[in-house]
């Protein structure tokens, strides 16, 4: 049996307890936040004939925004008719916020939400110099959670994937590097210098192999969009260089010393660049609509954290984060692979959870139908194939 979300969310508690106290709910103590935690498995309710009914968590309800609007966007955020091997996890007020939002801008729109995608992580460790070749194919879940969402929400539209590769310059920088950065600001728009000081430094030859890397991201990234249907990713090389960015990071740097704002506290190699983080939110409210953003919480967690304290110094209102959770790694798959490899893949895997994931992100993608019990190998093998050839020709034509 798949471990159980609430055991997996434990593990986080210190820091679950944390971005808590920095939402309003006080406690030091699992106990004191656990009762504001919503997961998927909350929204499923099972009656006596064994059948299963959706519900939505009383928790979700706690709000003056229309039930009907809170039973729809539960749904969709938690997606209970797709869970297989993960949830989907937010707290209450994280939730509450975003369903009264919505509803206070009388509009037909709904929340769009972002996902935030990084520099290929196999060239993160020991800070490769590297060229991906083919990318992998476990990026899908990043996608296919919005693709759900979309659905649920009958808005094709959103769900926004944000390429965020370029934000890596921050852990290549040297520390003279940094300290030219970000020492020395005028007074006048200081979110403005560093960006253009960003800029500068990641564009010296010595940094050529990063450009690159987050080209073919980039192009792998729009590619998964188009074959299942997205929008256009957004690409924050164009973000950075918009005044809602620069002016956003502009508060942060009359809020706290940019030296400590980027400093490197250990743990992630993002939390180094949460101001651009800070910055990307605010700013991609005014540009997209974003509404709120989602991603993995054991990778995310940190993160958030940090940028809630940018939140809290500030004064402007945080973005709701809802997150979600993953049954371990798996084998190295590209989308270049063969379908020998697939199977292979799929039926070796030492990850007993891997063909439960992969059917609940084939599922939420539309490229199998949803029911209770598990496809064969041979039928995952042959749908997630046929998926990961279409990407690979699609970036191959976007290259």
């Amino acid at each position: 049996m798949v471990r159980s979300t609430l055991r997996r969310l434990k593990d986080e508690k210190e820091l679950l307890i944390r971005y808590a106290n920095l939402l309003g709910i006080e406690g030091d103590s699992w106990e004191s936040i656990a009762p504001y935690l919503v997961m998927s498995q909350d929204a499923i309710s099972e009656r006596s004939d064994g059948s299963n009914v959706f519900v939505v968590p009383e928790v979700c309800l706690r709000t003056d925004a229309s039930a009907e609007k809170s039973r729809r966007l539960a749904l969709a955020l938690l997606q209970p008719g797709t869970r297989y091997a993960s949830d989907r996890v937010f707290f209450a007020p994280d939730f509450t916020s975003l369903v009264e939002n919505w509803q206070s801008t009388n509009t037909n729109g709904t929340p769009v939400i972002t996902k935030g995608v990084s520099y290929p992580s196999s060239l993160q460790r020991g800070k490769s110099q590297g060229i991906i070749g083919a990318d992998n194919v476990w990026l899908l879940d990043l996608f296919t959670g919005g693709c759900e969402y979309c659905r649920q929400m009958g808005d094709p539209n959103a769900y926004r994937i944000v390429d965020t590769t370029i934000y890596e310059g921050w852990n290549r920088f040297s520390d003279e590097q940094m300290r030219r950065i970000l020492i020395d600001l005028p007074s006048s728009n200081p979110g403005g210098a560093i960006v253009e000081r960003f800029l500068d430094t990641v564009r010296r030859p010595e940094f050529e192999y990063l450009l690159e890397n987050t080209r073919r991201r980039g192009a792998y990234l729009q590619a998964i969009a188009n074959v299942l249907g997205l929008p256009e990713v957004v690409k924050m090389e164009d973000v950075i260089a918009s005044k809602q960015f620069q002016q956003a990071l502009t508060q942060v740097a009359e809020a706290i010393d940019p030296t400590e704002a980027f400093s490197f506290e250990g743990g992630t190699n993002a939390r180094d660049f949460t101001p651009f983080v800070y910055a990307e939110e605010l700013a991609l409210r005014d540009l997209i609509g974003a509404a709120s953003c989602t991603g993995p919480v054991r990778e995310d967690l940190p993160l958030n954290v940090g940028v809630l304290k940018l939140y809290r110094k500030t004064g402007q209102n945080p973005t709701p984060i809802t997150w979600y959770t993953r049954p371990g790694e798996f084998p190295q798959l590209n989308f270049s692979d063969g379908k020998s490899k697939v199977r292979e893949v799929i039926s070796s895997s030492q990850n007993e959870y891997l063909p439960a994931f992969l059917q609940e992100n084939l599922v939420r993608g539309s490229r199998m139908e949803a029911r209770t019990e598990l496809y064969t190998v041979s039928q995952l093998t042959s749908s997630l194939h046929e998926l990961m050839r279409q990407v690979q020709k699609t970036y191959q034509q976007l290259r």
